[in-house]
């Protein structure tokens, strides 16, 4: 009997230890799998909330293929700053030894052509002017360009006769272009130079002052001089204004041959 005792108690202790090392186990384990789970859940957070959560990849179908060039994204932003922060240094030291070593030619110096005109030349008045052409007006008077000389169509062209009137008439404004029209003397010479490069000089023969009123005033304007075989006469106002006809009472006339 005292030995089925002993056995009874001997079998109870031991189912106590049984228990009380499985309830360590238990417990160990739980503590293990605690702290797995905490490890598991630091290692998952970002190391800061400026990390961006997306990864260096791009996405094909369903493969995840690394792209090098995503890699800043993952920067941290202290990181990321220096690293702009030194490609613009890098930038600037460039720029900076491409500005030294570059010599600048100076800007090439550019002729613009002039345009070629008709030209009046009057050397003893020192006149040189752009040479217009016009017409009759509606009054059947010869016009007069407001400041320019100007040759009247239906004459002569210099170096030739052969107009509508033969010698070649060229007009002026007294109080502009041929405002010194009234110098010129016997042996002074005139020239028409043309934009193509023909010149023709001609040397003055005659000066007068005629009324506006006198009936060969034009006639004799439009005529060669004498008996040379080309003419160039120039006409200008002289004389009083007159405010009721709204121009001079004599007309200067300066006759020239070639």
């Amino acid at each position: 009997m005292q030995k089925f005792f002993r056995t009874t108690r001997h079998l109870r202790w031991q189912m106590w230890v049984a228990m009380i090392t499985a309830s360590i186990t238990a417990a160990l384990v739980a503590l293990l799998t605690l702290n797995v789970v905490q490890s598991t859940s630091v290692l998952a957070q970002p190391m800061t909330s400026d990390i961006k959560l997306a990864e260096p990849v791009q996405i094909f179908g369903d493969r995840e293929i690394f792209d090098p060039n995503l890699i800043t994204e993952f920067m941290l932003p202290k990181q990321k700053q220096q690293s702009e922060v030194a490609e613009q240094n890098a930038y600037a030291a460039t720029t900076t030894n491409i500005a030294k070593n570059t010599t600048l030619s100076p800007a090439p110096n550019i002729v613009q052509p002039q345009p070629q005109y008709d030209r009046l030349i009057i050397p003893k008045i020192g006149l040189n002017a752009q040479l217009v052409s016009v017409g009759l007006m509606s009054n059947g008077a010869i016009d007069v360009h407001p400041t320019l000389p100007a040759w009247f169509n239906q004459s002569s062209r210099a170096g030739s006769n052969t107009g509508r009137f033969p010698a070649t008439f060229i007009d002026g404004h007294r109080q502009g272009i041929f405002s010194a029209l009234g110098q010129l003397a016997v042996g002074d010479t005139i020239t028409v130079s043309f934009a193509g490069g023909e010149e023709y000089t001609y040397t003055v023969v005659k000066t007068e002052t005629r009324s506006l009123d006198d009936p060969n005033l034009m006639p004799d304007a439009l005529s060669i001089f004498g008996s040379a075989t080309q003419g160039l006469n120039l006409m200008t106002c002289a004389g009083n204004y007159l405010p009721a006809r709204s121009t001079y009472d004599l007309r200067l006339v300066i006759y020239a041959v070639r």
